[in-house]
């Protein structure tokens, strides 16, 4: 058998092993490079770190700030809407609720560190502060109307009102424009007859204050009011010694055919490019003068409203086209007027000549039977109720609560906004683009 010899060499004697070793760690000197660097960085990552934690702490305090004035600008605008007594200091006590149940921090709105006020002014001038701000300043509630459409508007200096329509029950009307054969109005102080009828469901104690007569309601319409004073070169007028120029004549003379009930004066107003061609007539009267059960009589030349051709040339009314009610110049028949009530409740009524309830003839548009129309009162809406919050608050930082860095303290503001009633059914958080502040 063949022997093996085994010779033992220890590291000392083996050169090229020990070099081999000696390159597993690094030398020294790249050791001491790398301590120097993490020496050097080593701080400014732990102020990246606290500089990051620090924009956390921050836009936490922001969230939840923002949270409390939500809640509190929510609950503001739920009880002021729903509330029938619309004064505010109640709504303010409920939104400062809502508002003092979150906290910022770890702690609780209105501790000394942040107080919400409510900003109440139990003496504030209904005409010029009628939400009863005290203030636009500061960590505030404040109390205003939002515009019912996008893009939102806030105003604290007016008093938020849905739309309210009141119904007053029904009155009656009954109408006569005659005209004539020819149309001419003029001639003829009882050519337009409205009688106020006493119906059961007349409201108690009312009388109708304004009539406007308007003879351009649709696109298809150019009618006229002539109230020219001067007399036509061959008018009949001329020889009428009660009556001058083109009217209009409020017809109380007495008689079948005369106003009734009415003691005048009935003012008359042309409204127009000019006083001889107005296209709307208003008649005014006094308190408690057109009552039901009375009649007014009144005369006027009207012009355009009917066919094309002059009706009294012969007069010298050569301008005079078409002042018959009854006729049409259009298909469809075009409204030709509208009368405006107004009434002495405030309530005010629209009756179009294309009425269900109203005829023509030749010559003549009347109710035979009446009209029985609804006496309504709508108060436009002047915007829904609106809570602003708005709040800033101070944030401790983290350096300064952990190792007692002398920074800060930081701040962060907040505001928000909420809409209630009119047309939404809950309250809404919105965006708004104009601010108006209170006084």
């Amino acid at each position: 058998m063949q022997e093996l010899a085994v010779t033992m060499v220890s590291p000392s004697e083996n050169p090229s092993r020990s070099k081999r070793c000696g390159n597993a760690g690094l030398p020294s000197s790249r050791r001491g490079v790398i301590t120097l660097w993490t020496i050097l960085f080593l701080p400014a990552m732990l102020l990246l770190v606290l500089v990051v934690l620090e924009i956390g702490n921050m836009w936490n305090a922001r969230v939840e700030l923002h949270t409390a004035l939500e809640a509190a600008a929510l609950a503001g605008a739920k009880q002021w809407g729903e509330a029938v007594n619309k004064d505010t200091l109640n709504p303010r006590q409920v939104a400062l609720d809502y508002a003092e149940a979150n906290t910022i921090g770890k702690r609780r709105l209105n501790d000394g560190h942040f107080d919400l006020l409510a900003n109440y002014d139990p003496n504030a001038n209904p005409a010029s502060n009628p939400n009863q701000n005290l203030t636009g300043i500061g960590n505030v509630l404040i109390f205003g109307a939002v515009s019912l459409n996008h893009p939102f508007s806030f105003n604290a200096n007016i008093a938020p009102q849905c739309e309210i329509v009141q119904d007053y029950g029904t009155i009656g009307l009954q109408i006569d424009f005659d005209t004539g054969p020819q149309g001419d109005t003029f001639r003829d102080t009882g050519a337009f007859s409205i009688k106020f009828l006493n119906n059961p469901g007349t409201p108690a104690g009312v009388y109708i204050t304004k009539i406007t007569l308007d003879l351009q309601v649709t696109g298809q319409d150019d009618g006229e009011f002539d109230v020219n004073t001067v007399n036509p070169a061959a008018s009949e007028n001329l020889t009428d010694g009660a009556r001058q120029g083109w009217g209009p004549y409020f017809n109380n003379t007495g008689g079948p055919q005369a106003s009734s009930g009415i003691a005048g004066p009935v003012t008359f107003v042309p409204n127009g490019s000019t006083p001889a061609q107005a296209t709307k007539l208003e008649m005014t009267f006094g308190a408690n003068d057109f009552a039901p059960n009375d009649t007014f009589v009144f005369g006027v030349d009207t012009d355009k409203v009917g066919t094309a051709t002059p009706s009294s040339p012969a007069d010298g009314d050569t301008g005079n086209l078409g002042s018959d009610f009854s006729d049409s110049q259009a298909n469809p028949h075009p409204a030709r007027f509208r009368l405006t009530i107004e009434f002495s409740n405030g309530a005010s009524l629209d009756i179009n000549g294309d009425d269900n309830a109203i005829q023509t003839t030749a010559g003549r548009t009347f109710t035979p039977a009446g009209l029985s129309k609804s006496l309504l009162i709508i108060i436009p809406a002047t915007g829904e109720f609106g809570v602003r919050a708005q709040a800033s608050v101070d944030v401790v930082p983290l350096c300064n609560s952990l190792l007692g860095c002398p920074v800060g303290p930081f701040q962060v503001s907040g505001v928000a906004y909420a809409r209630s009633g009119c047309n939404i059914t809950q309250p809404q958080l919105i965006r708004v683009d104009s601010y108006t502040a209170p006084p």
